[in-house]
């Protein structure tokens, strides 16, 4: 299941959004510098502190330590690339991880903290289909939300009232390890889906 096959709407989308990103990355990665866990490190070092839409304040990602955790950023007020794709694939790895009897931990980081309350994203969840229990929606400060996105090679930055961003979900294995990567690049979800699931 590639974004390749998504449609021409969305693959026009990603392509413009690929060339944005390459063209700013420069400047991006110049202000989000921070230690890269794609390659290996445990998302779980990194000492950020995040809200959730429950109002609790003091939610770390080590909080599912020995859990699959599905992670990604987006926001609320987004109107192409997240629901068109972004949270399509999160559903559809929901789907597929049951299916092979995995419980997983979705967590979403908001990249516009903020206006992205946690009153905000409380209602936003409540609207969200499949969100369950096992869906988190974090929202914290902006630094915060700077470190992490560099953690995870995610480039953004804002453009008048909107966020342009890339596309990327992650998986981390129990000890806060990415075990698997959906990107514009690596598109193929049945891939991401097995890599999730190897237990090495």
């Amino acid at each position: 299941m590639s974004l390749k096959k998504s449609g021409c709407s969305e693959t026009s989308w990603a392509i413009f959004c690929g060339v944005i990103l390459g063209l700013v990355s420069g400047v991006a990665q110049g202000a989000q510098a921070a230690p890269s866990v794609v390659t290996g490190g445990k998302l779980a070092s990194l000492p950020l502190v995040w809200s959730d839409e429950t109002g609790k304040d003091s939610v770390k990602f080590s909080d599912w330590a020995g859990k699959t955790v599905v992670m990604t950023l987006a926001y609320t007020q987004c109107r192409r690339l997240c629901p068109n794709t972004t949270f399509k694939r999160m559903r559809k790895i929901q789907e597929e991880l049951k299916k092979r009897g995995v419980v997983a931990e979705y967590v979403f980081v908001t990249l516009d903290p903020k206006n992205d309350t946690p009153a905000r994203l409380a209602q936003f969840k409540t609207s969200f289909k499949g969100a369950d229990e096992h869906w988190h929606f974090l929202t914290g400060n902006p630094e915060n939300v700077k470190a992490l996105a560099a953690a995870l090679d995610f480039k953004f930055w804002r453009l008048d009232d909107h966020v342009i961003h890339d596309f990327r979900i992650v998986a981390l294995d129990g000890s806060g390890v990415v075990s698997s990567v959906l990107s514009f690049e690596q598109s193929d979800l049945d891939v991401f889906v097995t890599k999730t699931t190897d237990k090495k």
